[in-house]
């Protein structure tokens, strides 16, 4: 089994080939603040090519699915689906936090459960805490920055590109981390902590996401009202 695993969800783009082992045989990974279609197509190229693998060979492909920016989490899935349609290969979702955690697990190498923080504007954060083995203690969620650092618990390992915020508003403005957690330096997922979760998980039997968008806020942009 051969998974081609892809992240274009917040701003970093990037793909990997990994075996149904986990090992990961290629990988590429830019942060971008834009383009990421432009890229994501050559990475898969680069990837396929550094692998060894034609992408026949593909069985199975996962896309991050969000929380992210909207137009991002849809530009992996829609790579996925295309290639899919061609190939034959089943497509699975990855949910972005769970791809954080697991990352943010291998560096703090620890066995604490983990909290994973992405900045979402406003004074939000998209917040999920996770147990060591990156099994969900709690649903996705979209929380006021204070709110989340409330639920921090002494020896989380916390994650994510709102981490900061959540020790700001738990600590005080230079008081220093009063909170007993253990801060991991991974504010954005990468395809190839992706690809090596998702294999972990179709070897163990685990329920996979289906391969739609996660969104958590509502869009912005909204329908104009009829007109009278």
């Amino acid at each position: 089994m051969t998974i081609l695993a892809l992240d274009t969800a917040l701003q970093a783009c990037s793909a990997a080939l990994c075996d149904d082992a986990g090992r990961v045989l290629a990988a590429r990974r830019e942060i971008r603040t834009r383009g990421h279609a432009e890229r994501l197509t050559a990475m898969i190229e680069a990837v396929l090519n550094e692998g060894g693998i034609g992408i026949a060979e593909v069985s199975r492909i996962g896309a991050t699915v969000g929380p992210g920016s909207f137009t991002g989490v849809r530009i992996a899935l829609s790579a996925a689906r295309g290639i899919a349609l061609v190939t034959g290969a089943s497509v699975h979702g990855i949910g972005t936090m769970d791809v954080l955690a697991f990352a943010a697990r291998r560096l703090a190498e620890g066995s604490g459960n983990i909290a994973v923080a992405i900045d979402a504007r406003r004074g939000e954060v998209y917040f999920q805490r996770f147990q060591a083995d990156i099994a969900p203690l709690s649903p996705p969620a979209l929380l006021a920055v204070t709110d989340a650092a409330a639920l921090l618990s002494e020896g989380d390992v916390l994650c994510g590109s709102g981490a900061e915020l959540l020790l700001s508003a738990r600590c005080g403005r230079n008081e220093g981390d009063m909170t007993g957690c253990i801060l991991a330096d991974v504010a954005n997922p990468d395809a190839s902590g992706a690809a090596a979760l998702m294999a972990a998980r179709l070897a163990s039997g685990g329920a996979m996401m289906p391969p739609v968008p996660l969104y958590i806020r509502k869009p912005d942009a909204k329908l104009p009202a009829p007109r009278p």
